[in-house]
């Protein structure tokens, strides 16, 4: 009965779930006519209930990380500039 115990537990083991699959994601804004970074603007992550934010530095570049995986909707926002809104 000892020996059962152990190998259900190991197979217990084996067939867990796996952790759910995370990411980053990084890029840079930058200004569509001049290709000039975009500084301090608002990058969004959306999906369904899930909402990740992250800000670009002054080079224009951004991270975000710790993104589970799935299909996001990816927004960049700053005053004085259009919203861009893309499918990632």
């Amino acid at each position: 009965m000892r020996h059962l115990s152990l190998l259900l537990f190991c197979l217990t083991f084996a067939f867990a779930q796996e952790p759910p699959k995370v990411g980053m994601v990084s890029g840079r804004v930058v200004h569509g006519m001049t290709g000039e970074p975009v500084r301090k603007a608002t990058v969004t992550l959306t999906l369904q209930r899930t909402t990740l934010q992250g800000t670009t530095g002054t080079d224009g570049a951004f991270v975000i990380a710790q993104v589970p995986a799935g299909e996001y909707r990816l927004t960049a926002v700053r005053t004085g500039f259009l919203r861009g809104t893309y499918p990632y």
